[in-house]
């Protein structure tokens, strides 16, 4: 994958987006793959308001996952835009949704991709792989 492949899904995602009469506040990237399309999809939606939120998981066996980074100041009240690059399980993005809905937002979900093994739809996507693909940052 290149980045011109990358910047026009991020073109097309927004496009479904926009078209969804959805505009958020604020978005908000899963550190760290949401980082860069969350900044791309800042200019294409025209909202300059980022965020970040950073999920890990606690144990070994990979089943407890922990914030380790919050939004700060906390938005409240706000529509949010949370966004990833590629889910896998899609497991963090269900926990930092829950996460910043506790704080009476209305939480959206955009990414890129999904795979085989993701567990949850986001709200909106643009494309399905078997696998993760390998991004240009990577």
């Amino acid at each position: 994958m290149n980045f011109s492949e990358v910047l026009a899904d991020v073109k097309f995602l927004a496009q479904k987006i926009s078209a969804s009469g959805y505009e958020p506040d604020f978005l908000v990237g899963l550190a760290r793959g949401g980082w860069i399309p969350t900044r791309l999809l800042s200019n294409a939606l025209h909202v300059k308001e980022i965020l970040s939120i950073g999920m890990k998981y606690a144990d070994s066996t990979r089943t407890t996952l922990i914030a380790y980074s919050l939004p700060a100041p906390m938005p409240v009240g706000k529509r949010l835009l949370l966004v990833e690059d590629c889910l896998e399980s899609g497991k963090s993005l269900v926990e930092a949704k829950k996460i910043l809905e506790s704080a009476d937002n209305e939480v959206r979900t955009a990414s890129l991709y999904v795979t085989d093994k993701t567990q949850t739809q986001p709200d909106y996507f643009v494309k399905h792989y078997p696998v993760p693909p390998q991004f240009p940052w990577e």
